[in-house]
């Protein structure tokens, strides 16, 4: 697989710049998948926008309604679905972070014991403007939750508009099967 220094003197420049690219290319997709799963990263690969933290946090109620414990990640995606109408694109993602409603410690999981009810609040972070998105009222949330062994838990679509995210606690049930 990797050429011995003969070989490689034998080679033509061609077929060395060849060899070269494919590696760099392997590699950049090697970090971009590692970058992905693991979020390896942090947070600073992603800008985030000052003028988004004048949104209201989204309080969220989480329960486990099954017999074993779960543990949430702090920090995840959303995905605000917008009106079919809209040429330029369907949907737009996003970052929160969560945390426990009374307050905690900073931490980068939520654990939920057996038949528990955490009520957390998500602040938002878009590198688009979340506030007119809020202020329209036209697009719907949906939060993507991942758990310590990577799964993934949808919390379904909640209206985006100021008067929800104000008024209401939504609910996300653990054991609910998508």
């Amino acid at each position: 697989m990797i050429p011995t220094r003969r070989q490689w003197k034998g080679w033509s420049l061609p077929s060395k710049l060849t060899a070269i690219g494919t590696l760099v290319g392997l590699i950049s997709l090697g970090l971009y998948l590692a970058e992905k799963s693991y979020d390896f990263l942090g947070t600073q690969a992603h800008s985030i926008n000052t003028e988004n933290f004048e949104i209201p946090p989204v309080v969220l109620t989480i329960e486990n309604a099954t017999d074993e414990p779960y543990a949430i990640q702090c920090r995840g995606d959303f995905v605000l679905w917008l009106p079919q109408g809209v040429d330029y694109a369907r949907r737009l993602p996003g970052k929160y972070d969560l945390d426990v409603q009374g307050g905690q410690l900073a931490v980068s999981v939520i654990r939920i014991g057996p038949h528990m009810t955490v009520n957390v609040v998500a602040k938002l972070h878009a590198e688009f403007s979340l506030r007119k998105m809020l202020d329209r009222g036209v697009a719907d949330i949906e939060f993507i939750f991942k758990n310590e062994q990577g799964g993934l838990l949808f919390s379904g679509s909640i209206p985006f508009t100021r008067q929800s995210i104000k008024t209401t606690r939504w609910k996300i049930d653990i054991a609910k099967k998508e």
